[in-house]
């Protein structure tokens, strides 16, 4: 008789055990299920910064480019000033 109390007792821990386990898997899961959608959120704000990149890379390109067009015609202004004046006196 008292092996049938020490079985069911272990048994009834047992199931204890399981009940608890499985809280903790279905927690785990859910993490996991919540990780996976950051991840997918974080990946799309990764693609959309990667955009944001190459359009401003393209963009500080102009930029450079106007500039280095700004420069050769101030360098062209200057040099026409610098021969006018030489022209006037």
């Amino acid at each position: 008789m008292e092996e049938n109390v020490t079985i069911l007792t272990v048994l009834q821990e047992l199931r204890d055990f399981r009940a608890e386990n499985n809280k903790r898997w279905e927690q785990n899961d859910k993490r996991w299920e919540e990780n996976d959608k950051r991840w997918e959120q974080n990946e799309k704000r990764w693609e959309e910064n990667d955009k944001r990149w190459t359009s401003m890379d393209k963009r500080v390109a102009k930029l450079e480019e106007l500039s280095e067009k700004s420069d050769k015609r101030l360098t062209k202004l200057e040099e026409l000033s610098a021969r006018s004046e030489q022209r006037l006196t």
